[in-house]
C-alpha cells in the first residue's frame, strides 16, 4: 500500500495574492483585529515586495509585526528569535514572504512554537497560527514541503527538518514576486527545481503521482528556465517555473530525494554556497552516478535506467532506443542548460581551493552519510564513491 497525501491549499496565477483579502478569521484569540507576523529579509524589503503584502492587509486592517532579519542558510539563532515573535505576538496568522530561506525559516519557527505547544500543556497557552507561505522565486517548493533545512550556528552544518505539522496551511504561487528576481538567482534556483525533479523520480518511493508531478516540473524547466533567466520581464516563463518549482516540491515531499541533495547539503553548508548552486554543481554527477556504472560504462540499474530512458524520450530529448544513449543525452542536456543560464561548473567555480576541498574530505563524508536525503537515494554509496563523486564535483 501506498499513500500520496497533499494538504497544502495552493492559490495561484495572476493576483493570487488578493486571496489574503479572503482568509476568515472568525472567533480569533483577540477576538477582534486579526494580528499577523510577517517573516521575511531584507532583500524583500528593499525590493518593495513587502508592500505588495502590508499594503492588503492594511486594507483589510490587520496589525502586524515584520520580522526581516532572516539571512540565507537560515541559522538555529535566527529560528529561536522568530519565536519569541510568536510567543510574544501571539498571531492568528504568520506569513512567509521570500525565497526558500525564509519559508524554510518560517517552517522552522512553526516547528519549534509546536513543540513548545507540547511541552507547555497546562501552563500556558501557545497559539498555532495559520501558516501561508508566498514563495518570491521558482526554486525550492518550500511552500508545500514538510522539509526546512536549517543551519546550525556554531558548526555551519546544515539540519534537515522533517514533521508534516510544519507544511504551509496556504500556498499562494503569484508570479509577480518573482518578477524583479536576479538572473544568476533565476538560475540556480531553476536548477534547484530541476534537481528535486529528477530525484524525486529516481527515489525509491516514488509512484506514479509523484512521477506525474516530477515530470510535468520537468517538461516546464526544459521549456521555460533559459527564458525566464535571459528574458526576466517573460512573465509567462515566469509564471511557467513558479508552477514547476511547486509541482517539483509536491513531487519530493511524498518521494524524498536522493544523493545529489546529500551532497549539496554537505558542500553548501560547508562553504557558503547557496542551496540551488549547490545543486546545479552536483546534478550532472548525481544523475551519472545513479544511471551509469562507474566501471563498464553501461547502465547500472536496468529498471531504473528504462524508466529515465523513457522520462527523456518523452520530453522529447532523443529518439534513440537505447537506453544508455537517451541517458547521456539527458545528462548532456542539464549541462548545456546549467551552462547556458551562466552557473559555473564545479566546486572550484564557486571558489573553494581544492586543496581546502581535501582537507575537508572526512568532514564531508561523514555528513552526508548522516542526511536524511539518502533514506530514499536508489543507490546507496561507499566512502569511496562518495569521495569520488566530490571531486569529479570539483
Amino acid at each position: 500500500m501506498e499513500v500520496f497525501n497533499h494538504r497544502t491549499k495552493i492559490v495561484f496565477g495572476d493576483s493570487a495574492r488578493d486571496y489574503l483579502k479572503q482568509l476568515n478569521f472568525e472567533g480569533t484569540l483577540q477576538g477582534g483585529t486579526v494580528k499577523a507576523c510577517i517573516a521575511t529579509d531584507k532583500v524583500v524589503r528593499n525590493l518593495g515586495l513587502l508592500e505588495t503584502v502590508t499594503d492588503i492587509l492594511d486594507e483589510v486592517g490587520y496589525t502586524y509585526r515584520i520580522y526581516d532579519d532572516i539571512l540565507p542558510d537560515p541559522t538555529t539563532e535566527q529560528i529561536e528569535i522568530g519565536l519569541k515573535h510568536i510567543i510574544e505576538t501571539k498571531p492568528d496568522l504568520l506569513i512567509a514572504v521570500g525565497g526558500g530561506s525564509v519559508i524554510d525559516a518560517a517552517k522552522a519557527i512553526m516547528h519549534s512554537c509546536l513543540n513548545l505547544k507540547k511541552a507547555l500543556v497546562g501552563q500556558y497557552s501557545v497559539h498555532k497560527p495559520t501558516f501561508v507561505a508566498i514563495p518570491t522565486t521558482s526554486g525550492t517548493g518550500s511552500e508545500v514541503t514538510s522539509y526546512a533545512v536549517v543551519t546550525n550556528a556554531e558548526t555551519h552544518v546544515k539540519i534537515p527538518i522533517s514533521d508534516e505539522d510544519m507544511l504551509p496551511d496556504i500556498a499562494i504561487l503569484d508570479p509577480i514576486f518573482t518578477k524583479s528576481v536576479p538572473p544568476f538567482v533565476t538560475a540556480v534556483t531553476g536548477m534547484d527545481v530541476m534537481t528535486h525533479a529528477f530525484e524525486a523520480l529516481m527515489s525509491e518511493a516514488s509512484t506514479p503521482f509523484t512521477d506525474m508531478l516530477a515530470k510535468e516540473a520537468l517538461n516546464l524547466c526544459f521549456n521555460h528556465l533559459e527564458n525566464a533567466v535571459h528574458r526576466g520581464d517573460d512573465m509567462q516563463a515566469r509564471t511557467q517555473m513558479h508552477m514547476a518549482s511547486c509541482m517539483a516540491g509536491m513531487a519530493f515531499n511524498s518521494a524524498g530525494l536522493g544523493i545529489g541533495h546529500a551532497l549539496a547539503h554537505a558542500i553548501g553548508g560547508r562553504y557558503r554556497i547557496a542551496h540551488g548552486h549547490a545543486n546545479a554543481i552536483v546534478l550532472p554527477h548525481a544523475l551519472q552516478f545513479n544511471l551509469i556504472d562507474h566501471a563498464s560504462g553501461g547502465v547500472r540499474d536496468k529498471t531504473l535506467a528504462e524508466k529515465m530512458a523513457n522520462v527523456t524520450r518523452g520530453l522529447g530529448l532523443t529518439d534513440s532506443t537505447r537506453d544508455i544513449n537517451a541517458i547521456k543525452s539527458l545528462i548532456r542536456k542539464v549541462e548545456r542548460i546549467s551552462e547556458n543560464i551562466g552557473v559555473k561548473k564545479g566546486i572550484r567555480g564557486a571558489g573553494v581551493d581544492l586543496e581546502a576541498l581535501r582537507a575537508d574530505m572526512p568532514f564531508l563524508i561523514d555528513n552526508i552519510k548522516r542526511d536524511k536525503c539518502l533514506e530514499t537515494t536508489p543507490v546507496k554509496a561507499s566512502d569511496a564513491e562518495i569521495c569520488r563523486l566530490l571531486f569529479e564535483s570539483y
